[in-house]
């Protein structure tokens, strides 16, 4: 009460001062560094001080340590400006403006007030009567504005896009036009200092620094229409959740009960999966135990140094959209560019009998941006699946971006499980425990070939004379099948209407060319057989992205694709293609998938939000030439949280990629991938989890899938606790 009694007496008398003075506005509280460019000057050259007046265009910097209070004189409305900001205030025939170019503004405008009260950045203007509202603005990576009282209008102005901003509730609005609308927490709200409580102070003891509140991006979770979004070069809006000391949760847990299947064997499962958080910095760690039917754990799991990386679920610093972002351990959805050679890729679709350690970095200036991505960087000796991609934005105008990408799996035979670490795949290794090359070495040099015949006549388990002679279980020795590709992409926004928003883009791509080999089935031989070939090329101009009523995306792609080319490449279920065994032979998914002839034809994705009860969404592509058809289709659904009482989180999803017909529901293929995720509030901050996925695996070699025999399925019930 002492705090606001003394805020409201020198108000009275900045107020009694500034009426005298005929002043805009006048400075109600100052401390730290702060200046005042004043208006029609360059450079910011006064200091601002408790009572000071200011005048139609004049800006204010504030420092590090810098904080400043306005008050508007007509209507007594007040913004708080806190440090490392830059802000002007203006107003043209009774229209209020505060322009923030950079940092965090308290807006407190007086209800009934005449005219109109706008608070613009380079990226959106907020639109207001009477309310409180928080802004935090970047002019690289977008704003976020936080509703408290009243309610704003928010606008993006490269697609004018406009959301209403109620209490509770955030607008993130970025340089690429995606406007987001979420509910947020009130303790995720930045605390204005002057309404928060203050402890008396003891005698004899200073009162501590005001501590200044920052602002942290606020977790999204990733959802069905974020999965079934066309690609598109607008960063995620998946952020770290702040982590304050007055009400942000630092550390979660999760509790993982059920069953896995690791080397075609059921274990019962025990995980501890706690995630910590400070800041930006997050670490979440997957602890599991897993035991058999005799209740003995599974030792492989502990008896090496690298297991014990494998705790490590994830180790990450920001999101996507910061000026810097890294992380380290679990890639669920990765797509570079407009996804005409990365789309939707994961690194966890064997997750857990297959641990990948995954690298996503990058940094984003006003101009230039650079991501890098590692799959698994623990075939980084061989190495694996890389990916750079660089983008520019040329005018400063014109919302023109141009981008460039790189993907290449230098090694796809990494990809084979080698239990044993001796350059012999599993599947074609003769004397598991032991390494195949010393074995095949010892018959070579010690037995003649006569002698290997009579071993072989009594029934001795030996390798074929040309492994012996040749060695050709030996990964080395196959030859180094790089898959790799260079793609290029431009966009812009073009149209701007209350109900219909375009933007267009194209995109053009090609693999590296070489020469390979391919393999096929022939049915007349029974055999597969092998036929040159030289990767191709593909193109999707034009791409037409449109917003329609506010509420559905559609996006829509005239394809292009050379001989021997596939959109999508690298997407969810590439890890299961990259590498296959077919009669004892080893061949990559380039060699299995890219060997078809000159192809055209759509793509097209859709989302909707039905009255944000259920969002939808899906994407069909059909590529045709004479007498070939090729299909994909995928389709996601999702219930919001809180729609259903003590539904936490409802999703769904069945893919299918590049399939003669990928609608044959009861006849899969090796390309079809779905699942779902459920969960249900328990009480005191408890959820449980269903999570289910299954893909298939031609397992023999035919050609075809047996649904009940080659399907892979990983089934968990988990439960969370956020403490």
């Amino acid at each position: 009460m002492k705090r606001l009694a003394k805020l409201v007496l020198i108000a009275v008398v900045v107020n009694m001062i500034a009426a005298g003075q005929n002043y805009f506005a006048t400075v109600l509280k100052s401390s730290g560094t702060v200046l005042v460019r004043p208006s029609g000057e360059t450079e910011f050259n006064v200091d601002a001080e408790m009572g000071m007046g200011l005048h139609v265009g004049d800006a204010i910097l504030t420092g590090e340590d810098g904080f400043i209070a306005v008050i508007f004189t007509k209507d007594k409305s007040l913004v708080k400006i806190r440090k490392d900001s830059e802000v002007t205030i203006r107003e043209e025939y009774s229209v209020r403006t505060v322009k923030i170019n950079q940092g965090r503004v308290l807006a407190s405008v007086t209800p009934g007030v005449k005219g109109a009260f706008r608070v613009e950045t380079p990226t959106s203007v907020a639109s207001v009567k009477g309310t409180k509202f928080w802004t935090v603005t970047n002019s690289q990576y977008g704003d976020r504005f936080y509703g408290v009282e009243g309610n704003v209008n928010v606008m993006n102005l490269v697609t004018g896009v406009e959301t209403n901003l109620a209490p509770g509730q955030m607008v993130i609005s970025t340089p690429q036009g995606q406007i987001v609308n979420m509910p947020v927490d009130e303790s995720e709200i930045p605390v204005d200092p002057d309404d928060a409580p203050t402890p008396e102070p003891e005698p004899q003891v200073q009162p501590e620094e005001e501590q200044v509140y920052q602002p942290q991006p606020q977790t999204t979770q990733p959802g069905a229409a974020e999965a079934a979004a066309a690609p598109s070069e607008m960063p995620a809006t998946e952020v770290a959740e702040p982590l304050e000391k007055s009400g942000g949760k630092p550390f979660g847990m999760g509790l993982g009960l059920g069953s896995v299947t690791i080397d075609n064997k059921i274990y019962n499962q025990i995980a501890l999966r706690p995630e910590f958080r400070f800041g930006k910095l997050a670490i979440a760690l997957d602890v599991a135990i897993y035991m058999d039917e005799q209740g003995k754990i599974r030792e492989e799991e502990w008896d090496e140094i690298s297991d014990y990386i494998d705790k490590f679920y994830y180790i990450r610093w920001a999101q996507p959209g910061d000026p810097f972002f890294a992380k380290l351990g679990a890639m669920d959805n990765t797509t570079l560019g407009y996804g005409i050679l990365m789309n939707g890729y994961s690194n966890t679709t064997e997750y857990p009998q297959v641990r990948k350690v995954g690298i996503h970095t990058g940094m984003q200036m006003e101009k230039l941006g650079w991501e890098a991505f590692v799959a698994n960087a623990k075939e980084i000796t061989g190495p694996g699946l890389l990916a750079t991609r660089v983008t520019y934005k040329p005018l400063k105008k014109l919302p023109l971006r141009v981008g460039g990408t790189v993907v290449a799996d230098v090694y796809p035979y990494k990809g084979l499980p080698d239990s044993d670490e001796d350059e012999v795949a599993d599947a074609l290794d003769m004397y598991p425990g032991k390494d195949d090359n010393v074995v095949i070495d010892s018959l070579r040099n010690n037995f003649s070939v006569q002698q290997r015949k009579y071993l072989r006549s009594i029934g001795y388990d030996m390798p074929s004379e040309t492994i012996i002679d040749q060695g050709i279980t030996r990964l080395s020795d196959y030859d180094r099948i790089m898959s790799g590709a260079l793609a290029v992409d431009v966009g812009m926004p073009v149209l701007n209407m209350k109900f219909l928003k375009l933007d267009v883009y194209g995109q053009a791509a090609s693999f590296i060319p070489r020469e390979d080999s391919a393999y096929v089935f022939n049915p007349s031989s029974g055999e597969y057989e092998g036929e040159a070939f030289t990767p191709g090329f593909g193109f999707a101009v034009p791409g037409v992205h449109a917003n329609l009523f506010r509420i559905a995306n559609l996006t829509l792609e005239y394809r292009y694709a050379g001989k021997n080319f596939l959109f999508g490449f690298w997407d969810r279920v590439y890890d299961y293609e990259r590498v296959q065994i077919r009669d004892n032979e080893i061949y990559t998914k380039q060699q299995m998938k890219l060997q078809q002839d000159q192809m055209q034809g759509i793509f097209g994705a859709f989302d909707v939000n039905i009255l944000n009860y259920i969002i939808l969404g899906s994407y069909y592509q059909h590529m045709f030439s004479a007498g070939t058809e090729i299909k994909s289709f995928m389709a996601t659904a999702s219930l919001p949280k809180g729609k259903i009482p003590k539904l936490a989180d409802a999703t769904a999803f069945y893919q299918r990629n590049n399939d003669e017909n990928p609608f044959l529901f009861k006849k899969p293929s090796e390309n079809t991938i779905l699942g779902y995720k459920v969960g249900f509030e328990l009480g005191g901050g408890a959820v449980i989890y269903y999570v289910f996925q299954k893909t298939y695996r031609d397992f023999d070699g035919s050609g075809s899938i047996n649904p009940k025999t080659e399907s892979v399925s990983i089934t968990t019930i988990e439960t969370g606790f956020s403490f």
